[in-house]
C-alpha cells in the first residue's frame, strides 16, 4: 500500500518558522509546503508534467505574493481574477501567509523572471477566508479552502489581464478541465522551479471514484476529501497534476471563448506525481453565493459613489435568455412587480459582479 503525504500546495519559504512539525495520521503525514528562508531568491514554481503557456493565454490568472522588508518578493500563490477589484484564492494561502509580510498580486504574467509588456502589480486591500475554514487541523488540508482578495485599485482589463466566470451555484464539473500555475515541476522531494507559466488539461475524477481511492491511501486515518472538492487526473498513472505553489490557482474549463473558473487548487499528495494520485480542487460552484455575497458587501467599484470616466467604455457581455433574466430578477423582487418585460433585453452575468451599465450622470 503506498504512503504519500498529503500537503496544502503552498510554496511559502517565509512561513518555515511559522508552522510545527508535521501532522502524522494513519501512516500518512499532512503538512504544508515550506522552503527555509535562505532558499527564497531561489523559489519559482510550476505544474507537474505541464507545458509552458502562450503569452496571454491565461489572462484571469494572477501570481500572489508577499513582500518582506520592501527586499524580497515571492511568488507563494496562485489565484484568479474574477472582477476588475477581486481575486479568488484558496483560503490557506491567505493564512500561511506570514503576519511580518504584505500581500500584493501580479497580473498579465507569463514568466515571473523578467518585466512583460502590460503587467500590472496591485496591493491586497483586504482578505476574506470562509469563516469554517480551520487552518489549524491537518495543517491547512481540508473543507472550506477558499478564500477572496479585494484589490487596493481596480485592473485594467486588456488582452493579457481578463476575468474568469463563476459557474453556476452547486454545478457538478465533468470531462476534462485545465489547471495553470507557476508550481513545481518535480516529482521528488527537491523542487524544480522554472519561471514559465505551466498549464496541463486532465480528466476531471468522479467524486465517489477519487474519494475511493484516498480512502484506499489513508491506512486508517481520516478520509480529508469532501463532496465541495473536485479531482482531476488519473488514477492509474502519475506524471501529470498540480504542486506546491500551484494553491489558489483556478482550475477552468471553456465555454466558447470564455474560461469559468472550477476550482481553486487546494490539496494534493507528496511528491507530487511520484506515484498515480488526484490534484484536489476546492469546487467554487459550492461556494458562490459566499462569492457574491462577500463581494456585494465589500465592493468598491459598484458602491453609491460615482465615478464618471472622460473616456468611452466598452464591454462585450452575454445576452441572458429572456426567461432567466426573469427569474433572477422575480427572486430579487421580494413580492414587489417585477419591472421585465418581453420588451426588454437582458445582457451580463447571473453568477458574477463586475460588469455592465452604470447610471449616466453622477
Amino acid at each position: 500500500m503506498q504512503s504519500l503525504s498529503t500537503v496544502a500546495l503552498l510554496a511559502l519559504g517565509l512561513a518555515a518558522c511559522a508552522h510545527g512539525g508535521a501532522l502524522s495520521r494513519g501512516g500518512r503525514t499532512l503538512n504544508p509546503m515550506v522552503w527555509p528562508m535562505p532558499h527564497l531568491s531561489d523559489i519559482r514554481t510550476d505544474i507537474v508534467g505541464g507545458e509552458d503557456a502562450k503569452q496571454g493565454e491565461f489572462p484571469h490568472q494572477v501570481s500572489m505574493q508577499i513582500s518582506f522588508l520592501w527586499i524580497i518578493e515571492q511568488h507563494i500563490c496562485g489565484g484568479t481574477i474574477i472582477s476588475e477589484s477581486w481575486v479568488l484564492t484558496a483560503a490557506h494561502c491567505i493564512k500561511g501567509t506570514p503576519w511580518y509580510t504584505s500581500n500584493f498580486i501580479l497580473a498579465g504574467k507569463t514568466n515571473l523572471g523578467r518585466k512583460e509588456d502590460g503587467q500590472q502589480r496591485r496591493k491586497v486591500k483586504k482578505r476574506f477566508v470562509h469563516e469554517e475554514y480551520q487552518w489549524n487541523q491537518n495543517n491547512g488540508v481540508g473543507p472550506f479552502d477558499i478564500g477572496l482578495l479585494l484589490l487596493s485599485k481596480p485592473l485594467q482589463f486588456s488582452n493579457t489581464i481578463k476575468p474568469a466566470r463563476l459557474p453556476p451555484q452547486g454545478a457538478i464539473p465533468r470531462n476534462v478541465a485545465t489547471l495553470s500555475g507557476w508550481g513545481s515541476t518535480s516529482n521528488t522531494m527537491t523542487q524544480v522551479m522554472p519561471n514559465a507559466l505551466q498549464k496541463v488539461t486532465l480528466p476531471v475524477i468522479p467524486f465517489e471514484n477519487c474519494y475511493n481511492f484516498i480512502e484506499s491511501m489513508s491506512q486508517g486515518g481520516e478520509n480529508p476529501l469532501r463532496d465541495t472538492n473536485v479531482c482531476v487526473g488519473y488514477l492509474n498513472i502519475g506524471g501529470q497534476g498540480a504542486c506546491s505553489g500551484d494553491s489558489g490557482g483556478p482550475l477552468i474549463q471553456m465555454e466558447g471563448d470564455v474560461a469559468v473558473v472550477i476550482g481553486a487548487t487546494s490539496w494534493g499528495f507528496f511528491p507530487c506525481q511520484e506515484k498515480p494520485a488526484p490534484s484536489v480542487y476546492t469546487r467554487v460552484s459550492a461556494y458562490v453565493d459566499w462569492i457574491n455575497g462577500k463581494m456585494s458587501a465589500n465592493n468598491t467599484s459598484n458602491t453609491m459613489t460615482q465615478v464618471m470616466p472622460n473616456a468611452l467604455q466598452k464591454v462585450t457581455l452575454p445576452i441572458i435568455p429572456h426567461q432567466n433574466c426573469n427569474k433572477f430578477i422575480e427572486s430579487m423582487s421580494q413580492g414587489e412587480e417585477n419591472p421585465l418585460f418581453d420588451t426588454n433585453v437582458c445582457v451580463g452575468y447571473l453568477e458574477v459582479a463586475g460588469q455592465g451599465a452604470c447610471s449616466a450622470a453622477p
